[in-house]
């Protein structure tokens, strides 16, 4: 029989309550503000990352909102939103991957952290739900996908004609 020693079974103790908080809190979906609160500490996070990435690299945010509403053109619903004045090409990857970037790893440290203390306590549940919230609003939204592929799509061009540059010149 596979032994599986402690440690790696407390971490898939640990990932399981992840599933199951996240399997309880999905059920709210189909109540959109009560599903926004529930997931707004994500929604924060995941602004101010973009942010605070955005105001380093001088993509100049220009709003931040991170009140849920509307969409008046596709109806569905924004849990938040920064607005920048100074998106450039070259920063529109950082920006839009910040939360991938900056909260995946904080999520995984709460889950880390919660390793030594009891599987059912206050202070492990709420750490649980705190790791939930990161690992949810890391995700970058299709906008923040749309922004990061437009770097991806400019640097692949510099390479293409890099090359091109050289295997002209050299051969």
């Amino acid at each position: 029989m596979l032994e599986i020693d402690p440690f790696n079974q407390l971490i898939a103790a640990r990932l399981a309550v992840l599933s199951v908080m996240y399997a309880m809190i999905r059920v709210f979906h189909r109540w959109a503000y009560a599903y926004a609160l529930i997931w707004w500490p994500g929604t924060v996070a995941h602004e101010l990352s973009h942010f605070i990435v955005g105001l380093f690299l001088g993509a100049n945010p220009a709003r931040l909102s991170v009140l849920p509403r509307h969409n008046k053109v596709t109806g569905e619903l924004v849990l938040g939103e920064v607005v920048f004045s100074n998106l450039r090409w070259w920063n529109k990857l950082p920006v839009g991957i910040a939360p991938l970037v900056i909260l995946a790893p904080i999520g995984t440290l709460l889950v880390y952290i919660t390793l030594p203390l009891p599987q059912v306590s206050i202070e492990a549940l709420l750490l649980e739900f705190a790791a939930l919230q990161c690992f949810v609003g890391c995700w970058p939204s299709p906008t923040d996908w749309a922004h990061a592929r437009t770097t991806l799509y400019v640097l692949t061009g510099i390479a293409f004609l890099s090359w091109g540059i050289y295997a002209f010149f050299t051969h």
